[in-house]
């Protein structure tokens, strides 16, 4: 005999666990299905695994009729037939009865429609007995519904209303686990509560802290090693940067690198400027990042006396990559070049004086980066990778202590983008 299985009726009934449809279907096997399948009009509303197993395995089986008013009628029978079943947690009845609820209240809509928004004095039709409602419907009031709840499934309504907030919140994998008494509803309410006090401070440390703010940059007032706190982990696309070379700065670099690992994203570079000097010290630091390459910055303005009676032409630029290794996706010169003609321009003169101009940054954010990929320079200085960024059509986020360069600078650069 093949009988009809409703969607909508099955979804209402939990999941046995493996071991549970083990032991029935050695039940059935052994001693066959003693217990009738309920049907209405013909559709399963009470029997589905023991049909299915049944079916499966040619093991023959009975039916009963049973009879309902309608859809509505029958999805509350099989809830509360459901809640009757000791196997089932608090958890997994607190949710039948939120489905529950959600037929009770499209009832109690359904009724004030039909009698009216005056208090009833509208046109009277025979309302569904199973509604609760009795009075016109009152949304706010929600009829004390966590009271309800609490008393069908006995618990307090302040376990309730954990409930609620945790079937609002929390992703269908820790509900999952809750169906399996892995975890508790206290347990995930905590968590869940103590996760939005960190976003909540996260967003008011950063409106503290936060000094500009356009559609692809953000600048922070601050030391980046407070301000990265925020930054979730996996989530930058590169970071770009030009730190500050004095040796006394050197543990700088040890907690960029340290920072770096936890926010960019696998396979992610981290390209920073250096000087010829500090190299053998930057490359005993602490670092998890693995060397990838040294790109050669040939200065654009006059070489530099470096002391050691050295004259420099060119800056080092290293580059970095969280792991697991990856190639870069275009083959390169190691040679980084202008992405324009430079132009000698007064307002570029403190980058000039380096050889650090706007154009060789867009190359590398082109070369290491795509349109819209989030970027973070923890030294923001004059605001030349924050200007790059935004002209290459990047996200970029930058750290400044100096608070002269921001007002002198970097805000008018960022405004002209150049």
């Amino acid at each position: 005999m093949e009988l009809t299985i409703k969607k909508e009726f099955k979804d209402l009934i939990p999941r046995l666990s493996n071991e549970e449809y083990e032991l029935l279907t050695k039940s059935i096997l052994s001693d066959g299905c003693r217990e009738s399948i309920l049907l209405w009009n013909g559709v399963i509303v009470d029997g589905h695994n023991r049909y299915e197993i049944c079916t499966t395995n040619n093991v023959e089986f009975n039916t009963s009729d049973i009879d309902f008013t309608d859809d509505d009628a029958a999805k509350i029978w099989i809830i509360d037939n459901q809640m009757g079943r000791r196997n089932i947690n608090e958890w997994v009845k607190f949710e039948l009865s939120l489905k529950k609820k959600d037929i009770l209240l499209k009832q109690g809509r359904e009724k004030m429609i039909i009698s009216g928004s005056d208090g009833g004095r509208g046109n009277k039709k025979e309302i569904n007995p199973l509604s609760i409602i009795d009075r016109p419907f009152n949304e706010k009031e929600t009829h004390n519904t966590q009271k309800i709840i609490a008393e069908e499934i006995g618990k307090s309504t302040g376990w309730v209303g954990m409930a609620e907030v945790v079937a609002k919140k929390a992703p269908e994998e820790i509900k999952e686990k809750l169906r399996k008494n892995e975890t508790t509803v206290n347990k995930v309410y905590k968590e869940i509560k103590k996760e939005e006090k960190k976003e909540e401070k996260i967003k008011q440390f950063e409106q503290a802290s936060l000094e500009y703010q356009d559609e692809n940059v953000k600048i922070f007032f601050e030391d980046f090693r407070e301000g990265a706190k925020t930054i979730e982990n996996n989530s930058v696309d590169a970071i770009i940067t030009d730190p500050p070379y004095p040796i006394e700065y050197i543990d700088l670099w040890a907690d960029m690198f340290a920072i770096a690992d936890r926010i960019l994203k696998p396979s992610a570079f981290l390209v920073t400027y250096a000087n010829h000097q500090n190299l053998d010290r930057i490359f005993q630091l602490p670092n998890s990042l693995k060397y990838y390459w040294i790109f050669k910055l040939d200065f654009t303005s006059k070489p530099i006396a470096m002391g050691r009676n050295l004259i420099a032409t060119w800056k080092p630029v290293l580059i970095f990559q969280k792991l697991p290794f990856k190639k870069i996706e275009e083959t390169l010169e190691d040679n980084i070049k202008e992405s324009k003609p430079f132009n000698y321009d007064e307002r570029d003169m403190h980058n000039l004086n380096w050889g650090q101009s706007l154009g060789k940054f867009e190359w590398i954010i082109d070369k290491f980066t795509k349109p819209g990929d989030l970027i973070v320079e923890p030294f923001a200085g004059t605001g030349t990778t924050l200007v790059a960024s935004k002209n290459m059509k990047r996200r970029c986020i930058g750290y400044e202590i100096d608070k002269t360069n921001y007002e002198s600078i970097i805000k008018g650069r960022i405004e002209r983008g150049e």
